[in-house]
């Protein structure tokens, strides 16, 4: 029988195993992660070496999936609020957090698509944010009109637009734009946005990495898969399954940035928006934070 360290020691080796894929991720954010040493009910504590200052530090990672509704909006703000002041050789130093979301692209698509414009290339690399951590859609260098804008409210139904050109990048296309007919540009934007969504929880595009249109086409016609291993909340998994359908069916930009998952995300993100100090990330998810390039570097 084992005992109670080995039993530790295993369990940990798992959520090492489990969590290897978030190593990159971190490393790009200065993070070189060596091992999680602990656990709770809704986090993990892992030892990293901090290249910019140049010393290990403790990296918590608060599951949004596990962690309830209470804890997000209330005591985690409380918790960064009270310990950013504290200076004392006895209490572990507070240095910065990391707070992502895919809501503002959402607003951002929202936007858009309401003025009669498609992007066309939606990806994590035309994603950044800023010093201040406000999302930023950048790259318009496809972007079509599909319509007059006319009266900006948006509240007028278009008639469709249909466009032959190829855009974007082959990962985060849609099977209508695969199929190299023509097609509606602004549900191929959505379908983007849900591959940003996917890549950020999972590390990887959801279909397949091929630049083979027939290998990616035959991918998507299996239908979503979560990877082995993983879990999402219902809703994250109800949104997705609402974006990889076929173009008929799939939600419009005002549909994605009103669905049940982002209204909770943002009465979540309501409450953190007085935090200073906070890091240049992408984000969205349950568990999973990509940086990007500061939106001020030149």
């Amino acid at each position: 029988m084992e005992s109670t360290e080995e039993s530790l020691r295993s369990a940990l080796q798992e959520e090492n195993r489990r969590f290897s894929d978030l190593h990159p991720t971190l490393k790009t954010h200065g993070l070189i992660v060596e091992k999680i040493i602990g656990r709770g009910a809704y986090s993990w504590v892992m030892k990293a070496i901090d290249k910019n200052r140049k010393k290990y530090v403790a990296v918590k990672m608060i599951s949004k999936r596990t962690a309830n509704e209470n804890l997000i909006v209330k005591f985690i703000p409380r918790e960064l609020d009270v310990i950013r002041e504290l200076r004392h050789p006895h209490i572990i130093r507070f240095y910065d957090y990391i707070e992502t979301t895919l809501c503002q692209l959402a607003d951002a698509l929202e936007y858009v698509h309401k003025r009669g414009i498609a992007h066309r290339d939606i990806k994590c690399e035309n994603i950044v944010l800023d010093a201040s951590d406000t999302l930023k859609l950048i790259d318009f260098g496809f972007a079509c009109r599909v319509r007059s804008t006319g009266n900006k409210s948006g509240d007028k139904v278009p008639s469709p637009y249909f466009s032959t050109t190829f855009c974007g990048s082959l990962a985060y296309a849609s099977p209508e734009l695969l199929s190299l007919t023509p097609y509606e540009p602004q549900p191929c934007d959505v379908w983007a946005t849900g591959v940003v969504l996917y890549v950020m929880l999972f590390g990887r595009p959801p279909f397949s990495n091929s630049k083979n249109v027939t290998v990616l086409l035959e991918f998507i016609s299996k239908g979503l898969c979560i990877p082995e291993g993983n879990k999402v909340s219902a809703d994250v998994e109800q949104l997705m399954r609402q974006i990889f359908v076929p173009v008929g069916k799939r939600l419009n930009a005002a549909q994605l940035r009103r669905c049940s998952w982002m209204q909770r995300a943002t009465r979540k993100t309501r409450s953190t928006e007085n935090m200073k100090n906070g890091v240049a990330c992408n984000g969205i998810t349950d568990r999973k934070r990509v940086k990007l390039d500061d939106a001020n570097k030149t």
